[in-house]
């Protein structure tokens, strides 16, 4: 089948595309899309630099967070590396942005992990760029999800894992990722059912992961939480930029979208889409079955969850040997072993009529 997209590669050799996709994936707002990523309670200085920032004072809202940055508060270091990148409030310096953005990585900010990851990307340092993804997008990242499902889809960087790939996707897209909608659309035209089917599991066992362990019941996703400690970045132009009322949609990969009336919209024409898969291969031959019960951060949570599972439902689980298969940033917690896909298919129905995600995976 032909390619309908473009490798990370030949995404990132643009580096216009590249600069304006590291703009758009700017300093954050309350939106619906932006209010998923995780963030420290604001500061009174940092949220007095974002009102400056939205009524175009630049100089005023790099005052403000200065301290703030200087202090480690990680939104102030990353807005300040947005700044740097604007070249708004001060000088256009990269180097510096990219300082700004790993200090606040380090901390665990997840735009700030994207968007170092995209300028590692741009280097070549696909690798690194990937593990910064993995940790953003296990903080329920949109965009590093979506570029997750892109690597994974297409086996560039990470190992080409269609069932995952999708799972990513799907999670981007129930962020509200216009991009994610269409490349889910490739996924799902391209796919077998079988392996759409395990990643619709799979992005509900990611989601109600970190929840089991704990709570010992599937949850729904968290609802959106408002942020006003950072704020969304417009493409720099003449007039002063107003400031974002709603979510201005990410560009689409390809073609460039028209900009939305009243703003500018940035492309992100770095970010791959997935190619076109060719015909799922039928199962190997030999391996065996197990059960996928969940996706979880930390290895201590799947074992908790196994503990809440096997005290719950001993007459589902007993006998079942429990392993924890490292996935990227996650741990997959699965239990076997099954002889053929339909044992394993019959345990995970008992318990999917309890509400706990599960499906059936083959192992080599």
């Amino acid at each position: 089948m032909r390619d309908i997209v473009t490798t990370v590669g030949d995404s990132l050799a643009g580096k216009t595309a590249l600069e304006n996709a590291t703009m758009r994936h700017g300093l954050i707002t309350a939106t619906a899309f932006l209010a998923l990523f995780v963030s420290v309670p604001a500061l009174g200085g940092v949220k007095e630099g974002v009102v400056k920032w939205q009524a175009s004072d630049y100089k005023g809202a790099v005052v403000e967070w200065m301290p703030f940055a200087a202090k480690g508060d990680p939104d102030a270091l990353f807005n300040m590396g947005q700044a740097y990148k604007l070249g708004r409030g001060v000088p256009l310096d990269k180097a510096k942005a990219e300082d700004f953005y790993r200090r606040a990585a380090d901390k665990g900010h997840a735009p700030a992990q994207s968007n170092l990851g995209i300028l590692l990307a741009q280097r070549g340092e696909k690798a690194q760029a990937a593990e910064l993804w993995q940790k953003a997008a296990a903080k329920r990242d949109a965009r590093a999800q979506y570029m997750l499902g892109v690597l994974h889809f297409n086996g560039d960087t990470l190992p080409k894992n269609w069932p995952l790939a999708f799972a990513y996707m799907t999670q981007a897209n129930s962020a509200g990722l216009p991009q994610a909608g269409r490349a889910l659309a490739t996924m799902t035209a391209s796919l077998s059912p079988a392996d759409r089917a395990a990643g619709s599991e799979m992005a509900a066992a990611m989601t109600a992961g970190d929840k089991l362990a704990s709570s010992g019941k599937p949850l729904l996703a968290p609802a959106p939480r408002k942020l006003t400690n950072t704020i969304a970045v417009e493409k720099p132009q003449a007039a002063a930029p107003k400031p974002a009322q709603s979510t201005a949609a990410p560009a689409a990969i390809s073609p460039r979208p028209s900009a939305a009336p009243g703003r500018t919209v940035v492309t992100n024409t770095d970010i791959p889409q997935p190619r076109a898969a060719a015909p799922a291969p039928s199962a190997a031959s030999g391996g065996e079955w197990r059960i996928q019960l969940g996706a979880f951060s930390q290895e201590a949570r799947a074992r908790e969850a196994w503990t809440t599972l096997r005290r719950e439902y001993p007459a589902i689980v007993s006998g079942l040997e429990p392993t924890y298969a490292s996935g990227g940033a996650m741990i997959r917690l699965q239990a076997g072993r099954f002889a053929n896909a339909g044992d394993a298919n019959a345990v995970c129905q008992r318990l999917r009529d309890t509400g706990r995600p599960c499906f059936a995976v083959h192992t080599n």
